[in-house]
């Protein structure tokens, strides 16, 4: 209770307590009478626990009550009522009123007031703060464990029961079980001679009555030997201890309180011969008869019983367990006697949103929440109004602080009730949903969806769960990620009546609500318990900690895991933390779980990752003839073990081993621990666990003997007989060489002879024909033969379930055709799955079980869906099936694949029938310039149908029309209709169109447009200004005039229209947008980069792994011949293609690969197999950052410039010719009014090499006057091109010195965050130095540019800029001075090299190569070669480039982006010799995979038809079609 109002006694209590007074002493008066010590004998039962009792020696004014609690309470609230009653607060009881005076009537007025107190009602709710010991509960258990039980009290609180805190009883005999081991309790019955467990006596759902013992305050550390699998209930529990033993519950209960319909707790203490007896925890036994006992009852065991009777000597009560009907307590008890559970009929009293307050026995208050109301009260209201009466049970009884009793009116020195209407607790059973408790009908992690019905401002949301009728709470630190002080019920997304997804954190038992939560992190989270995560899956996980014993991994969920030495990977690592470090993220493969430990136990083998094969998790799955991948674990005499997954293991016979006769010496060599290998199951035993298995009968050749799927069912074979077993005969089948098995009855019968005729002509190597397939055995491999046909003639009937192979895939047409039998079935892309985020067309080869929709011609035409709604009509489907046109409704939103992409627009097929069309107008709400760049074929999308006109559909792929509109998109699109503009508004629109009278403009984010006609463009008459706009471009524009009877709008785009607030409005706007496509491809960028650091491994490891990867390709299954054999079709028009890019610019081609093998990381030569290299992979990128400038060209330079858009979209006319003193540096634009903040961000992209500086010809380009530049330079301070113009400007004039101080002003004027905008300065100013100034002039202005901007960057500028002034001397000695201070970077050298090579010194370039290798790190060596060899093939000795080429493909022979440099080159030289010889050489000497095979025969292929002959054509196509021959064949 709240103590606000103890600072001094209310008036009102001061008579009561004087009344109280008066009882106490005339209570002690009587200590010398027999009554007094009749009334202590009668009392003592009464007293409450000990932690609740009140400390009289702490008492205010001294002294001590010899009251009751009951007493004293009753004492007072006569003396209040007394009070109240006798109008005069000041006067003595008994005695008259004094007269009416000002004095007194003063004091009235003074006291009214307080004179009746309103007595409120106040709806407990408990919390950890506000329970303290002695507190009675009613219980439900939610865990058991061996020690203790985790159980759930009323307001979501949890607790625990220690075992030793059951039962007196229950502890002795556990005690004496571990003092004297293997003792049994010859009291006991023959069933309980052994003490029991907790989960013997005990289940989720029952109901216990406990009594709170302590408390302890959060954040304090508590430990205890629990179980770890739902740790979830033991942390929080563990902050209340609760007691079952019926002394410590019982206490306060007096005999005379035991009536018919009282319920108690008991611990059966013996077993008698009608019954059991009982320990109450009373002066007095009781005894429960065994007809009354549903089940044997445990010695110790602490149940709820329910008396019967009392027997009239007072010493024994028979008793019953608790029945389903709730049965009333006879005798009202007293308060201290009033134990949870009880049932009892209340008085309403009063009524708020939070609750009822009632009254008991008319004298006992309580209180009852809205969570516990009676069902009625939902159905009818008026059922729970004031003055009703309603039947409850009690839920908890606390008790006061008496030291309180004075001080405030709501605390009167009683104990405070809470009592439950709810159906589970007046019935006393467990709270069920579909015959299953909480945690097993929603585990923790299970996502359900929910209404809001409540909200409790600083508490949480009470919601609905949609699909059961249950409630959850969700409190309100579990609503969002981020910190709510506050919930709105009104407003908000967590408003009464909203629905989210929300996913179950724990479980309120005695409330009957789940805990939910609806933080996205959690909701994002793929599982949240050990138990949740599947065996054999592959996850993503950091590294958090290494040793050499173990790596602990932290996976999503919360949940850690551990991988052991020998997963630590494939090969044997002696020192692991050097190549995993912490923080580090990597996929793992779970193996084993163990919820008991709250353990995952995983792998980082790469090929038990990457494995396909199956994964035997348990020992049901384990079954004969499966292949899947082994690890092995130890070697024994004659065999050795292999871990299959989890605690699976196997035994590898040597003679299983290897196909060749090896000493178990060599076996032990070649399969050392920790070896991953592949195994074949040849022998399972389920009841002992033994399992047998075979590495040499998973070679390819074996498994194909195996292979039953060769043949069909009914297909006539013809076999050659190996032997002849008894009435068996053994084939082999022809060609498939799969085992076959014919009884020889079948063959005689065929033969028209008889059995034993038929043995005696049999011989081994005879050829049998016409026989018949009637069974196939898959797990053995065999087939059996027999001479007559199975009748496997299926009819084929809508509905009818069938089986096939899929022997066709057609991605264009989105179907694939299945082989049944009697014919072929299409399967549709939208028949594949009910969620078409999953569908996906089977592969060729794949059997599939599908469900036959019609057929067409006799049943030559079937159509077939896998489709699990279409099996079982119960399966619900996340996208509903579409059989016809005639079944969609206008604005049903669906998905659907995209078929095809026109010129006019995209079509949507949304079932295997019907297909809607998308114009170009409903594909986005924004403009989008090539929206054919945006769509695939097989594309998933979602739209809104339009309209339907027959078997014609329109559809909407706009996110406006989907209600998927981003939100400050939303807020922008304000207006939508015609309606709403007037002339005057200011929008934001796009360029939709040109013509020679003006252009059209479409408002953003709507789909109204107009005219600006072409007197409305600009403020100058006579420009034409529509040449200044293009589709696309995003302009500002002012509303002219709206015509809404013709549907017409008028807009103007004159500058003179808008102020500077308008520009910065719109170029936030644009910046924003670029922004977030600057992002995109960042992320882009940084994915590429991951997976290629991904691949920087030892060089040993490589092999290994290039090895696994290898084979699992080959095993991945047939290739796509389509794409590798059609001569004319889809390859070829796409390499003609990419070809024909290739012949227009050649050079810009070899440089982007150039630069994408450049930026890769170098593979590390060292033979220490356990070096990490993912610092050096950063630092490769932060080189390749800084060193971009690898191989220029100055065509490609200016070609990429010019395919990056300038900035602005208003140029400036005065500068529209403006110089251009670097490459890199757009074209800019913008009017007078322009500012800083109209330039653009260019979009992000590596540079290609120096840019080209054109500052040398500053006083060669046109000028303007020095006020238009200063007007200028207002608006934009920041901008390097203008300053730079100003200095052409004077130095056109001859004024070298006003240049100088234009420079030095730019410097001290742009914004420090702008370093780009200043190196640009920098660089004008040496370029202006160097061509009129002195050398010590250029000096001082180098040395001060190299101090404030990267040093490296100047001095490269500086080398350009000598280069290209011809000092060609004065370059060189820099390029030496900038490699012995910056030679630790590759990008320096490699300039240095093609500088050399410019200028005609080839020697001196040669002389670099030793000294950069020098002064690189190794891993840099790759790149700086590479570099150097493509720098000879543009700049160079074209022999001496190829001689470079073929000492790095013999250095790294595993590299094959080395071989495609070289291809390429040859290629750009037309040297189709050269190309056929390295192609060759590139198939034969490397052993490629499956995938680079096709690889380099595609690039074959294309070169070929670019460059060589019809001849060379043809080779390419025939050693292709022999390579998928071979691959198919294995």
């Amino acid at each position: 209770m709240k103590r606000s109002k103890a600072s001094a006694p209310s008036t009102a209590a001061q008579p009561a307590k004087r009344k109280a007074d008066d009882a106490v002493s005339a209570k002690r008066k009587a200590t010398d009478s027999g009554a007094s010590k009749r009334v202590r004998t009668e009392s003592a039962p009464l007293a409450p626990h000990l932690a609740s009792r009140p400390q009289l020696e702490a008492f205010p004014r001294g002294g001590g009550s010899g009251l009751t609690p009951t007493e004293f309470r009753q004492t007072l609230l006569e003396g209040r009522r007394e009070t109240a009653e006798s109008g005069d607060l000041f006067s003595e009881s008994g005695k008259k009123p004094a007269p009416k005076t000002k004095k007194t009537k003063q004091q009235r007025k003074t006291s009214a007031p307080a004179a009746a107190p309103k007595e409120k009602t106040r709806i407990e709710m408990l919390n950890y703060k506000r329970l303290i010991p002695g507190s009675k509960m009613l219980c439900n258990v939610l865990a058991v464990h061996p020690l203790a039980l985790v159980v759930s009290m009323c307001d979501q609180l949890l607790g625990h029961i220690p075992v030793t805190s059951v039962s007196t009883r229950l502890t002795e005999r556990l005690q004496r079980a571990l003092d004297e081991e293997g003792a049994v309790d010859a009291e006991a019955p023959e069933h309980d001679q052994t003490p029991p467990e907790l989960r013997d006596i005990y289940a989720v759902g029952q109901w216990v009555v406990a009594s709170v013992e302590s408390v302890v305050p959060p954040n304090t550390k508590r430990q205890w030997g629990m179980g770890r699998e739902g740790g979830e209930y033991e942390r929080e529990s563990q902050r209340v201890q609760l007691s079952m033993e019926p002394s410590r519950v019982n206490e306060g209960v007096r005999v005379e309180d035991l009536s018919e319909g009282f319920l108690l707790p008991a611990t059966v203490t013996s077993h008698e011969d009608h019954g059991y007896a009982l320990d109450l925890g009373l002066d007095v036994h009781g005894f429960l008869p065994i007809a009354n006992a549903h089940e044997p009852l445990r010695l110790g065991q602490v149940i709820l019983v329910t008396v019967e009777a009392v027997a009239s000597n007072g010493r024994l009560v028979r008793c019953t367990l608790p029945s389903d009907v709730p049965r009333q307590v006879k005798v009202p008890p007293g308060q201290n006697a009033l134990l949870p559970g009880e049932c009892v009929r209340a008085l309403i009293t009063s009524s708020s949103p939070h609750g009822l307050g009632v009254k008991l026995f008319g004298m006992l208050d309580g209180t009852v929440d809205n969570t516990h109301l009676p069902t009625v009260a939902r159905e009818d209201p008026e059922a729970v109004a004031v003055g009703k009466k309603v039947t409850l049970r009690v839920l908890w009884n606390m008790p006061a602080d008496l030291h309180e009793a004075f001080e405030g009116e709501d605390a009167i020195g009683a104990r405070r009730i809470g009592l439950s209407g709810a159906p589970q607790i007046m019935a006393l059973r467990a709270p069920l949903v579909d015959g299953q408790t909480l945690p097993a009908a929603f585990p923790i992690g299970t996502k359900v969806r929910v209404r809001v019905t409540r909200v409790a401002s600083e508490w949480g949301l009470l919601c609905d769960v949609l699909s059961e009728d249950l409630q959850g709470f969700v409190h309100i630190s579990r609503v969002a990620d981020e910190h709510i002080d506050a919930l709105n019920p009104n407003a908000g997304a967590f408003r009464v009546g909203s629905e989210h997804e929300a996913r179950v954190v724990g479980h309120a038992m005695t409330d009957r609500l789940l805990q939910l939560s609806l933080q996205p992190s959690v909701l994002a989270k793929d599982f949240m318990r050990v138990s949740d995560v599947p065996l054999g899956s592959v996850v993503r996980a950091n590294v958090r900690r290494v040793t050499s014993k173990a790596i602990f991994l932290r996976l999503s969920g919360n949940v850690d895991g551990v991988v052991f030495p020998l997963h630590f990977s494939d090969v044997h690592l002696k020192h692991p933390e050097k190549k995993y470090k912490p923080n580090l993220e990597l996929n793992a493969k779970v193996i084993h779980t163990d919820p008991g430990q709250n353990r995952i136990v995983l792998s980082l083998k790469r090929s038990l990752i990457d494995s396909e094969l199956p994964f035997v998790a348990t020992l049901d799955e384990a079954r004969v003839g499966l292949v899947t991948h082994a690890v092995v674990v130890k070697h024994l005499q004659k065999s050795f073990l292999v871990e299959l997954g989890g605690t699976v293991r196997a035994v590898v016979p040597f003679v299983e081993a290897s196909d060749s006769a090896l000493s178990p010496r060599q076996l032990e060599e070649l399969y050392p621990p920790g070896k991953v290998v592949k195994v074949r199951l040849t022998h399972v035993e389920p009841d002992s666990g033994r399992i047998v298995a075979s590495i040499k009968q998973t070679s390819p050749a074996f498994l194909e003997k195996l292979n039953v799927d060769t043949v069909e069912m009914g297909e006539q074979v013809a076999a050659r007989i190996a032997a002849v077993r008894d009435d068996v005969a053994i084939l082999v089948l022809e060609p498939a060489g799969t085992r076959a098995l014919l009884a020889l009855s079948s063959l005689a019968r065929a033969r028209k002879t008889t059995v034993a005729a038929l043995r005696s002509e049999l011989s081994n190597g005879d050829m049998v024909e016409g026989m018949y397939v009637i069974n196939k055995v898959p797990e053995k491999g065999l087939i059996i033969l027999g001479d007559r046909a199975p009748n496997t003639k299926v009819k084929l009937v809508p509905g009818a379930e069938v089986t096939g192979k899929v022997t066709e895939v057609h991605d264009a047409q989105l179907s694939a055709i299945v082989q049944i039998p009697g014919g072929r079935a299409r399967l549709h892309l939208t028949e594949v799955a009910d969620d078409m985020e999953h569908a996906v067309l089977p592969a060729v080869g794949d059997t599939i079980t599908a469900v036959v929709l019609e057929t067409r011609r006799g049943g030559r035409e079937v159509e077939v869906s896998t489709r699990a709604s279409r099996v079982d009509s119960q399966v619900s489907a996340v996208d509903p099936t579409v059989n016809s046109a005639a079944e969609l409704e206008v604005g049903a939103q669906l998905r659907g694949f995209v078929k095809a992409v026109t010129d006019k627009g995209v079509y949507v097929s949304l079932g295997r029938r019907t297909d809607a069309r998308v114009m170009i107008k409903e594909l986005f709400d924004e403009y989008v310039k090539d929206f054919r760049t945006k769509f695939q074929v097989g594309q998933l999308v979602r739209g809104v149908v339009l309209s339907v006109d027959g078997d014609k559909v329109e559809f909407s792929l706009k996110a406006s029309r989907l209600g998927k509109m981003p939100a400050e998109k939303k807020e922008r699109k304000s207006s939508t209709r015609l309606r709403d503009y007037k002339p005057g508004d200011k929008v934001d629109a796009f360029i939709r169109g040109t013509a020679d009278y003006g252009v059209f403009v479409q408002i953003n984010d709507t789909d109204i447009s107009g005219l600006a006609h072409k007197s409305e463009l600009s403020d100058n008459p006579r420009a034409d200004a529509v040449r200044a706009f293009d589709v696309g471009d995003r302009v500002k524009a002012v509303v002219l005039k709206v015509d809404v009877d013709k549907g017409r709008i008028s807009f103007g785009l004159k500058p003179s229209y808008f102020d500077d607030e308008d520009y910065e409005e719109m170029d936030a706007d644009d910046l924003d947008a670029e922004q977030d496509e600057d992002d995109e491809e960042a992320e882009g960028i940084e994915e590429e980069d991951d997976e290629d650091g991904d691949e920087d491994e030892d060089e040993d490891e490589d092999e290994d792994e290039d090895e696994d990867e290898d084979e699992d390709e080959d095993e991945e299954g047939e290739l796509d011949t389509s794409r590798l054999l059609d001569d004319e079709a889809e390859v070829s028009d796409e390499d003609e293609e990419e070809g024909e890019d290739d012949e227009e610019d050649e050079d810009d081609e070899e440089d982007d690969e150039d630069r994408q093998f450049i930026d890769d990381g170098d593979e590390d030569e060292d033979e220490d197999e356990d070096e990490d290299e993912d610092e050096d992979e950063d630092e490769d990128e932060e080189d390749d950052d800084e060193d971009g400038h690898n191989v220029p060209d100055d065509a490609e330079a200016e070609s990429e410039s010019e395919s990056e858009p300038g900035s602005s979209t208003k140029p400036i006319t005065s500068l529209q010719e403006g110089i251009r003193w670097d490459a890199s540096q757009p074209a800019m634009g913008g009017d007078d009014e322009s500012s800083d903040e109209e330039e653009a961000v260019p979009k992000r992209r590596k540079s290609t090499g120096l840019s080209e500086d054109i500052t040398a010809d500053l006083d060669s380009k046109k000028l303007e006057s020095a006020t238009d530049f200063e007007r200028l330079l207002l608006g934009s301070p920041n901008s390097s091109y203008l300053w730079i113009q100003f200095m052409g400007f004077h130095l056109q004039l001859g004024d070298v010195d006003k240049a100088r101080q234009v420079a030095r002003r730019a410097i001290q004027t742009i914004h420090f965050r702008e370093e780009q905008e200043k190196l640009n300065v920098w660089i004008a100013l040496m370029n202006l130095e160097n061509m009129y100034g002195t050398p010590d002039t250029l000096a001082s202005v180098f040395r001060e540019a190299t101090q404030v901007n990267n040093p490296k960057e100047v001095h490269l500028r500086l080398v350009a800029i000598y280069e290209k002034s011809g000092k060609i001397d004065e370059a060189a000695e820099l390029f030496r001075r900038t490699a012995k201070k910056f030679g630790f970077s590759a990008g320096v050298w490699i300039q240095w090299y093609q500088f050399y090579l410019r200028n005609g010194r080839p020697d001196d370039a040669h002389a670099l190569v030793p000294r950069s290798l020098q002064s690189l790190e190794r891993r840099k060596h790759i790149k700086a070669l590479t570099a150097y060899t493509l720098s000879e093939y543009k700049l160079g000795d074209v022999e001496h480039a190829r001689t470079l080429f073929e000492t790095l493909v013999e250095r790294y022979p595993k590299r094959l982006d080395l071989w495609w440099q070289y291809i390429d080159q040859e290629a750009r030289l037309e040297n189709i010799s050269g190309v056929r010889m390295l192609m060759e050489r590139a198939m034969t000497s490397r052993s490629n995979s499956t995938k680079q095979t096709k690889a380099l025969l595609q690039k074959w292929l294309v070169l070929e038809k670019r460059i060589g002959d019809a001849r060379g054509v043809q080779a390419v196509l025939d050693r292709a079609r022999e390579f998928v021959a071979s691959v198919q064949g294995n």
